[in-house]
């Protein structure tokens, strides 16, 4: 074993049920996001997953179509304002 893994054994052992069970689900899941699989898909499939939880179906898709073809183009931003120190 590595020792992050020596270290998550370790801890695991210290925590009530319910704390290693969320850690644990934890450590699944920053596994399934670095490797590209979340809920058994690739991150493409799961970042599709999420808009689509987020906004109504078709939300997207009625908003580029009322956008047209004008490009977005977002302005220069000003400079940040420079305050005193306290």
């Amino acid at each position: 074993m590595t020792n992050i893994a020596l270290e998550l054994d370790s801890c695991l052992r210290t925590l009530d049920p319910p704390r290693a069970a969320a850690l644990e689900q934890m450590v699944r899941q920053a596994i399934a996001v670095s490797t590209g699989m979340e809920n058994g898909t690739n991150s493409a499939d799961s970042h599709s997953t999420t808009v689509d939880a987020i906004w109504p179906p078709g939300f997207l898709e009625q908003i580029r179509k009322d956008w047209g073809e004008e490009p977005f183009e977002r302005p220069m931003q000003p400079a940040l304002e420079v305050r005193e120190e306290w």
